[in-house]
């Protein structure tokens, strides 16, 4: 069995003020775990703290970033000086021979 920790945060409603916290209740609690109705930050810090004290092990967070391409930029500049010195050398004949 896996206990279940659950903090309700609706700011400034205490229990029974949102959802029925009768529903969340005793499924939280039939696994073993608390359920916390956190009407302020306060609340919320020492359920934290609650759950810490009460859950044994370790908790492993890894983070995930996302990396977007740089190339994009130079690649728009590129083709736009190809496209610039395609339609310099179709129109001025100067720009058709190389020197």
């Amino acid at each position: 069995k896996i206990p279940v920790y659950m903090i309700r945060t609706s700011y400034n409603k205490a229990l029974g003020a949102v959802l029925p916290d009768d529903i969340w209740r005793p499924a939280v609690e039939a696994t073993g775990g608390k359920f916390y109705a956190a009407s302020d930050e306060s609340v919320i810090f020492n359920a934290i703290k609650d759950i810490d004290a009460r859950s044994a092990g370790r908790v492993e967070v890894k983070r995930y970033s996302t990396e977007r391409p740089r190339f994009a930029p130079y690649a728009f500049m590129a083709a736009s000086f190809w496209s610039v010195a395609l339609l310099l050398q179709l129109t001025i004949p100067y720009f058709r021979k190389f020197p």
